[in-house]
C-alpha cells in the first residue's frame, strides 16, 4: 500500500467537518444544494465528483452521493461506511458525526497517506491541530488505547493458541509411537501435553468449546491407560461370543461391538468410520417442514424405513442415504441407541482411540463432538448427541452434522 490506506472514523470526521472558526450545518456549508448530491436533486443516480462545492478543508463530497468506505470495522451500526449518500441529509454539528441511515448500494472510498511521524500508530495524530474538536481528539487517544490493549490481547492470546497447539501435535505423535510400541512411557509423556495444552486451553478460553472438550477427553483416555484400566489392544473378534468394547470384523462389516444378547452371539454395533463431510437430515425445504412420524426414539431402524418409504429419499435426506451407501443393514441411529452407545465408557475409550490413531485432525479441529440421530422432535427439529458429554440437543433438521451408522449382527 506504500503508506496508502483507508481512513479511519476519527479521520474521515475531521476530514468531512467545517473548519471550528466557520461554523455551517453541513460540512461543505449552509447550503446542502450546493455541496451535494442529495434526495432532493440527484433523481436518484450517482453523478462525478467535484461537481459541488468543496468543504473548508477543500475536499469535495464530503455530503451525498455515495456512501464511503472505512478501515475501521463498524460505525454507528454500519459495518465499514460512513457519510451521507444521495438518500440522507447529514449534519455535522459541535461534536455529532453521524452516518447514514440507508446506505445505498453503490460504495465510494478516499485513501490517506500515513507520513513517516504517524508510522508507530498508523494512526492520524492531530495534537499539532489546534482547529480539531478536543472533545473528539480525546476520543481518538481512547480509541488508540483501545486498539493497542485489544493488538496486545491478541498477540498473548495468539501466543497461548500456537503452545496448546504445539503441545496438541506433540501428543498426537507421542500416543501413535505409544499404540506402535506398546511403550507406557510414551503414553506418560502424551498424557503430560494433553494436560498442558488442557490447562492452557480452559485457563484462558483460547479454543471453541468442543476443542477443549476433546483435548479434555485424551486426558480422560491416557488416565485410564496409565492406570491400566483400558487396554489400546482392542480384540477384534470375528466370531462370538463378544463383549461390549469389543471390534466385530465379519464378512466385511467393522465396528464396535455396542450392545449384546444374553449369549454374547448377537447384538449392534456402531461404525468406526463417520461421514466426512456435515450432512443435512434433509436437504429439501419443504420435507423439513413436515413431521414424517421418524420419532422412535429407540428404533433407528424403524425410522430409515419410513424415510425410505417416500420418493427420492436417497437425494433428499443425506444423512439416510450415506448410512445406507455405507453397507447392507446400516442405518441412521436414533437418539437412545447413540446415547446407549457413547454412555459406555469403554465404548468411549475404543472410539476415541481409534480417532486419535486414525484422523487427530478431524478430532480437534473439524468436528463439534456431536452426531445427527434419527429422531424428530417436532416438524422442525431433530436430536443429535454430543459424544463428549453424553446429552442431547436439538437443530434444525436442515443444519448439517456428522453422520455414524449402526448395524445389527
Amino acid at each position: 500500500s506504500n503508506g496508502y490506506r483507508l481512513p479511519n472514523e476519527y479521520e474521515w470526521a475531521y476530514a468531512a467537518r467545517s473548519d471550528e472558526r466557520t461554523k455551517t450545518r453541513y460540512a461543505s456549508g449552509n447550503n446542502i444544494k450546493d455541496i451535494a448530491w442529495y434526495g432532493g436533486n440527484s433523481n436518484y443516480t450517482l453523478h462525478r465528483v467535484r461537481t459541488k462545492l468543496p468543504n473548508q478543508r477543500g475536499i469535495y463530497d464530503m455530503n451525498g452521493n455515495v456512501s464511503e468506505w472505512l478501515w475501521y470495522k463498524q460505525f454507528n451500526g454500519h459495518n465499514g461506511q460512513i457519510g451521507s449518500d444521495f438518500l440522507t441529509y447529514i449534519s455535522f454539528g459541535e461534536s455529532d458525526v453521524v452516518g447514514s441511515n440507508y446506505c445505498s448500494e453503490e460504495n465510494g472510498f478516499r485513501v490517506i497517506l500515513i507520513t513517516e511521524e504517524q508510522s508507530n500508530t498508523n494512526m492520524m495524530t492531530l495534537q499539532s491541530v489546534k482547529s480539531y474538536p478536543k472533545e473528539l481528539f480525546s476520543s481518538v487517544n481512547a480509541y488508540l488505547e483501545k486498539e493497542r490493549e485489544e493488538a496486545e490481547s491478541n498477540r498473548i492470546r495468539d501466543a497461548y493458541i500456537t503452545e496448546a497447539n504445539d503441545y496438541i501435535n506433540r501428543a498426537n505423535i507421542l500416543y501413535l509411537e505409544y499404540c506402535n510400541s506398546q511403550d507406557l512411557n510414551k503414553t506418560k509423556q502424551a498424557l503430560d501435553c494433553y494436560s498442558k495444552a488442557y490447562e492452557i486451553a480452559s485457563t484462558h478460553h483460547i479454543f471453541f468449546s468442543y476443542k477443549t472438550d476433546a483435548i479434555k477427553v485424551c486426558v480422560e483416555l491416557l488416565e485410564r491407560i496409565v492406570d491400566g484400566i483400558y487396554n489400546t489392544d482392542v480384540k477384534v473378534k470375528s466370531t462370538g461370543p463378544y463383549i461390549v468394547g469389543d471390534i466385530y470384523r465379519r464378512d466385511g462389516k467393522e465396528g464396535i461391538v455396542v450392545e449384546i444378547s444374553s449369549n454374547g452371539n448377537n447384538g449392534k454395533i456402531i461404525s468406526l468410520n463417520h461421514s466426512n463431510k456435515e450432512l443435512e437430515w434433509t436437504s429439501d425445504e419443504y420435507e423439513s417442514r413436515l413431521l414424517l412420524d421418524g420419532t422412535s426414539s429407540t428404533n433407528g431402524a424403524l425410522n430409515m424405513d419410513i424415510i425410505k418409504s417416500i420418493n427420492d429419499w436417497h437425494d433428499k435426506y443425506p444423512a439416510f442415504a450415506w448410512c445406507a451407501d455405507y453397507g447392507d443393514n446400516w442405518y441412521l441411529p436414533s437418539r437412545n441407541e447413540l446415547l446407549f452407545a457413547f454412555a459406555n465408557e469403554k465404548v468411549r475409550d475404543v472410539f476415541f482411540s481409534y480417532l486419535l490413531r486414525t484422523n487427530s485432525t478431524f478430532m480437534f479441529e473439524e468436528w463439534d463432538g456431536t452426531f445427527l440421530s434419527s429422531t424428530e422432535a417436532n416438524n422442525y427439529m431433530i436430536y443429535c448427541i454430543d459424544v463428549y458429554d453424553q446429552s442431547g440437543r436439538r437443530t434444525n433438521k436442515e443444519y448439517g452434522s456428522y453422520v455414524c451408522a449402526v448395524s445389527t449382527f
